[in-house]
C-alpha cells in the first residue's frame, strides 16, 4: 500500500489550495509518526523509527498542488507545486510524507485525518518547504520529541474539531490513543521482532496489531 494520499479539492482557488499546502507541509513533521513503518534498514532494526523519513527529507516535498498549465510556479525546493500533467489532476492536493500502510482501518483514519486539516480554519503555522530537521528528529523519536508531539497533538484538535458534525470524527479516536500513548506503528513492529519475530514475518503481517510499552516524553 503506498504512502500517497491524493485529495481532489473542487471549488478552491488556487490561493487557497497553495495556503491549505502550505499548512500541511508546516505540520507534517507531527502527522507521520502516525504511518511509521520503516523501523528496519539493511536487514537490521534501525536508530529511529522511520528510516524512510529520515533519508527522503530535505529531497523531497511533504505535499505537492497540481496547478492548471500557465499558472506560475514557487521558486523553491523540493517544489510545493507543479504542473499538472492531465486536466484530472488540476487542484489536487498529494500529501506524499506517510510511510506505506498496511493497515486498512488506519488507512481510513489518516484520510479522515488529512480531510479534518483540510477543513480547518484554526490553524496558523504554514510553511513552503519541510522542516528537514524536524522531519529527522520526528522520524528518530517520533512524539517523544516534545515539539514534534505538540504538532501532532495541535493538528488532531483541529481536525477533530473541523469534523465535529461530520460522520468521520470517530475514525480520528485510535490517533487520539496512539498520541495519549506516544505509540505508533514502528513500536509495535519494534516490540514484535523483539520477541522474536523476523523482519520478513513482522513485514508481512503488516503492522497496527502488536502491543508496544509506552514511550518517554523528553
Amino acid at each position: 500500500y503506498g504512502p500517497d494520499l491524493n485529495l481532489s479539492m473542487l471549488g478552491l482557488s488556487i490561493p487557497q489550495l497553495i495556503d491549505i499546502a502550505q499548512k500541511l507541509t508546516f505540520y507534517s513533521p507531527g502527522l507521520i509518526p502516525f504511518s511509521y513503518s520503516s523501523p528496519f534498514f539493511a536487514g537490521s532494526p534501525w536508530s529511529g523509527l522511520s528510516a524512510r523519513t529520515f533519508y527522503r527529507t530535505g529531497t523531497r516535498p511533504a505535499v505537492t498542488v497540481y496547478l492548471p498549465k500557465g499558472e506560475p510556479l514557487l521558486s523553491v525546493q523540493p517544489p510545493l507545486v507543479k504542473t499538472a500533467g492531465l486536466p484530472a489532476e488540476e487542484g489536487r492536493i498529494e500529501f506524499m510524507a506517510f510511510d506505506s500502510c498496511g493497515d486498512f482501518e488506519l488507512y481510513a483514519s489518516l484520510f479522515a485525518l488529512l480531510k479534518g486539516l483540510l477543513l480547518d480554519t484554526t490553524l496558523t503555522g504554514r510553511s513552503l518547504v519541510p522542516d528537514a530537521d524536524l522531519h529527522q528528529r520526528s522520524a528518530r523519536l517520533g512524539w517523544e520529541d516534545r515539539s514534534v508531539y505538540e504538532m501532532g497533538q495541535k493538528a488532531v484538535e483541529a481536525a477533530t474539531w473541523a469534523l465535529r458534525d461530520d460522520a468521520d470524527e470517530h475514525l480520528l479516536e485510535p490517533l487520539e490513543r496512539m498520541l495519549c500513548d506516544l505509540i505508533t506503528p514502528a513500536h509495535s513492529m519494534l516490540a514484535a521482532y523483539e520477541q522474536g519475530e523476523s523482519i520478513e514475518t513482522v513485514l508481512e503481517k503488516g503492522y497496527g496489531k502488536h502491543q508496544a510499552a509506552s514511550p518517554v516524553l523528553v
